[in-house]
């Protein structure tokens, strides 16, 4: 599967992946069998110095198709892009610059209110939301993530669902039974 991969022409470059690599195309156990494909024996700087040659002119060549496949697919990729625009005034939460496990949350669960914007840079000056006396942090834009929906305006469960990503569970004492289990869950599962 990776020979048949890496032997095949590669739309972005025009060459295959193999060939870029070694400078020739892949063989298999029946092409030294065949001899028309034979290949004459050379001495070792001059392979060496037309392979260099070889390869100058494939990744050269390689530039030119890769930078032609981006210019028709610019129209495509752009086309759903959108920037997230932040104001005075609205929730985001903030990249923790500590974490280092990889399944972890990156986002730190506390939400800040953007405070301010420093003058022609995607800068902003931001502080914990629900403490005004909080100290402010200023932080480039690529570690603010906008939430949104205002926190402000939500009952407090809600308000922990979206801050936690956990959906809130609410038990009440008219559905549980002695045990603590739910109502009815032991009888349906004798009866069945």
């Amino acid at each position: 599967m990776t020979h048949a991969h890496s032997s095949l022409q590669c739309t972005a470059t025009g060459f295959s992946p193999f060939y870029l690599m070694f400078g020739r195309e892949p063989q298999v156990p029946l092409d030294a069998f065949l001899p028309s494909l034979a290949h004459p024996v050379e001495v070792h700087r001059s392979y060496i110095r037309r392979f260099q040659e070889l390869m100058n002119w494939v990744f050269e060549q390689a530039r030119q198709h890769q930078s032609r496949e981006i210019e028709c697919m610019k129209p495509y990729m752009s086309r759903r892009a959108t920037a997230s625009r932040l104001t005075v005034g609205d929730h985001v939460r903030v990249l923790k610059f500590d974490s280092r496990h990889k399944l972890a949350n990156r986002w730190e669960s506390e939400p800040y209110a953007v405070m301010s914007q420093l003058e022609g840079l995607p800068v902003f000056r931001v502080r914990l939301a629900a403490d005004s006396t909080a100290l402010y942090r200023t932080l480039h834009r690529n570690h603010l993530l906008k939430l949104t929906t205002n926190l402000f305006n939500l009952p407090k469960e809600k308000k922990m669902e979206i801050i936690t990503g956990q959906r809130v569970k609410e038990h009440s004492a008219d559905n549980l039974d002695i045990c603590g289990g739910a109502r009815g869950a032991h009888r349906d599962s004798v009866r069945g």
